[in-house]
C-alpha cells in the first residue's frame, strides 16, 4: 500500500467559484475538462474549476468528478393575501385536502391568519403565503383561482410600504420581510 507523505494539491473554495492547484507533486495533478484531453496541472498554478471538470491525482486510477452544490436556497418572502370569508371552506377543502395540495405542489406554506372576533367575523379572511418567490407567486394565483369572485377590499396603506402594496387584480397583497416567525 502507497502513502502520500506530502500534500498532492490543494483545492479552494469561494463562495462563488473553486480552484486546484498541484502542490509540487512528484506524480503530479490532472484535469480533465469534458470534451477535452487529461493534463497536467503546471506547479502552483491556480486552476478554476468548472461543473463536469474531472480530477486525477498522481498515479490512481481513481478520478473525481466535480460538481457544484445546490446553490443557496432563495430568500423566503411572506405575502398576505386578502379572500372573502365565504370561499375558506373551498380554500381549505375536506380535511384541509385542497390547502395541502396547493403548499404539495408550489413548496409554500400557506396558512390562514385568525381574526381577532370570533362572534362578529369580518367579510374577508387574511391567508399568508411565505417561500421563495416562485413559489409564493404559483400558490397566490393557485388561492385566487379557488376564490375567485368578487374582489375584497384593499388593505390599509402601509407606511412602510408604501403605495407598491396593492399591485393584484384580484386580491390585496401585501408583501413583508421574514421577521414574522412564520
Amino acid at each position: 500500500a502507497r502513502r502520500v507523505t506530502v500534500p498532492q494539491a490543494t483545492l479552494t473554495f469561494d463562495r462563488e467559484a473553486a480552484f486546484i492547484s498541484d502542490f509540487d507533486s512528484t506524480h503530479g495533478t490532472f484535469l480533465a475538462r469534458p470534451g477535452e484531453a487529461e493534463r497536467r496541472l503546471r506547479n502552483r498554478d491556480l486552476t478554476p474549476l468548472e461543473p463536469g471538470d474531472v480530477i486525477r491525482f498522481g498515479e490512481s486510477s481513481r478520478r473525481y468528478l466535480f460538481n457544484r452544490s445546490r446553490p443557496d436556497p432563495p430568500e423566503a418572502v411572506t405575502v398576505h393575501v386578502r379572500v372573502p370569508a365565504n370561499t375558506v371552506g373551498r380554500l381549505i377543502g375536506r380535511g384541509g385536502a385542497t390547502i395541502n395540495a396547493v403548499q404539495e405542489r408550489t413548496k409554500a406554506l400557506v396558512d390562514l391568519v385568525d381574526h381577532a372576533n370570533h362572534l362578529d367575523p369580518p367579510p374577508f379572511r387574511l391567508v399568508k403565503i411565505k417561500g421563495s418567490l416562485q413559489a409564493v407567486a404559483a400558490a397566490r394565483l393557485e388561492l385566487l383561482a379557488i376564490t375567485a369572485g368578487d374582489p375584497p377590499p384593499p388593505l390599509p396603506a402601509d407606511a412602510d410600504a408604501g403605495p407598491a402594496t396593492q399591485r393584484f387584480r384580484y386580491a390585496s397583497t401585501n408583501i413583508r420581510g421574514d421577521d414574522d416567525g412564520f
